[in-house]
């Protein structure tokens, strides 16, 4: 019985885990996704102040 309860324990760990990484990976994607258009934006800007 002990060795089944330690089997679950261990699963559920698991897939805390894997929750866990696949949220870290979604929020990054959407950091990348929301930062890359304004930071493009900006380099434009910054590239047009220079010409002047």
């Amino acid at each position: 019985m002990f060795e089944y309860e330690l089997i679950q324990h261990q699963v559920r760990e698991l897939h805390a885990q894997a929750d866990h990484q696949r949220l870290v990976r979604e929020a990054k994607g959407d950091r990348r996704g929301l930062r890359r258009l304004p930071a493009v934006r900006s380099e434009r800007r910054a590239a047009r102040l220079r010409e002047c």
